[in-house]
């Protein structure tokens, strides 16, 4: 029979009720029901490799597997689990049991199988094979969680591991690029308490020429990044654009937030380029370029694109930053003379069109403005 263990480090929220609080985020749960009922026993966090230990040590002192018996892995997301961390604990299990039969488990399998709801936790169920269990877990099914491929699975490869750093600050952004000169925080800061204060006209105008979100979105993601920027590792322009992406992809969302973690991340591949460590006006460019790629909108679209590029044209040609953003300023004005030819304004009439800026386009050439202290 199948025995099965779950440990997960929130419970599930059943429609209907308040969410439970027994856990707080230093503590898992070892043995809860699927309904968040109560487990055998709370733990302190503690790694992977050492919880899937104890799990299959559990589930073996009912299991009673031994030397030369065949197992089939099940790993099991209960729901609110990625699925690099589903795999980490199917790589540990499958060492675990190859440690008490042996030999590497005869099937092993990973996916959604029982959820429940938003729980962030998994389940490990290990079975005893025989031949004509084997054969049916292997038949074909049309059930559309179960994988449709099956069979004996290949021995792991061997791992060499690697130590995290013990501090944030030590990991390496790699080459030169990490010796890039220092961000500075104040300019972050001023950039987001811009953003934040013009959230009612960014408002105003999106609810002429859009879904009326944008200020919304503007303001969450500068308010995460305002509360993250004294973590930032400033000391490294990559560094720090992949944390401005990581905020903005966490808390913006909508078609701007995702345009816009293409930018940073563009940029900082550009600076990642050998020779580049301290080019950030190709960065910019860079990461404008990729938005009009990606996106497929270009200038006259009546876009973020419409600052954007200008500004980008203007730092590639050497001009300074007031004249930059000059430049993203006039295209953001100019795009209340553009009929809209992405996103929700292609929907709107042309008349509404024609009162009001495009806020993307302003948004930027606020933050640029804020970003120089001009």
């Amino acid at each position: 029979t199948v025995k099965t263990l779950g440990v997960a480090m929130t419970t599930c929220t059943v429609p209907g009720t308040a969410p439970s609080d027994r856990l707080d985020s230093q503590t898992i749960e070892i043995g809860l029901g699927i309904h968040g009922e109560p487990g055998m026993k709370q733990s302190p966090l503690k790694p992977c490799d050492e919880l899937v230990d104890e799990m299959v040590e559990v589930i073996n002192s009912r299991a009673k597997l031994g030397a030369g018996d065949d197992v089939a892995v099940l790993v099991n997301n209960l729901g609110g689990t990625p699925t690099m961390e589903l795999y980490l604990v199917a790589r540990k299990a499958t060492l675990a049991v190859a440690a008490l039969t042996g030999s590497t488990p005869a099937r092993v399998y990973v996916g959604s199988f029982m959820t429940a709801l938003e729980m962030a936790g998994v389940s490990l169920s290990l079975l005893k094979l025989d031949p004509l269990l084997a054969a049916r877990l292997d038949a074909a099914t049309s059930a559309p969680a179960w994988p449709t491929t099956g069979g004996p699975v290949a021995p792991l490869a061997e791992l060499e591991p690697v130590s995290a750093p013990a501090d944030a600050a030590d990991v390496s952004t790699g080459g030169a690029a990490g010796d890039a000169a220092v961000v500075d925080r104040e300019a972050v800061r001023r950039v987001c308490q811009a953003l934040i204060a013009a959230e009612p006209k960014l408002t105003e105008w999106d609810q002429i020429a859009g879904d009326g979100d944008c200020g919304i979105t503007f303001q969450r993601g500068a308010e995460k990044i305002l509360s993250s920027v004294d973590s930032y590792p400033v000391s490294s322009a990559e560094a720090t654009l992949e944390a401005i992406a990581t905020d903005v992809s966490a808390s913006m969302g909508g078609t701007s937030g995702a345009l816009l973690e293409i930018f940073f991340r563009a940029a900082r591949v550009h600076l990642r380029a050998e020779g580049n460590a301290a080019d950030y006006r190709g960065a910019f460019s860079a990461g404008a370029n990729a938005i009009k790629d990606v996106g497929g909108a270009d200038a006259g679209y009546r876009t973020m694109l419409d600052a954007l590029l200008p500004a980008a044209a203007a730092l590639v040609d050497g001009a300074p930053l007031e004249a930059a953003i000059a430049a993203a300023e006039e295209g953001a004005e100019s795009t209340m003379k553009m009929e809209g030819l992405a996103g929700r304004s292609n929907y709107i009439r042309a008349e509404l069109l024609a009162t009001v800026p495009d806020p993307g386009a302003k948004a930027i050439a606020i933050a640029m403005r804020a970003f120089a202290g001009l």
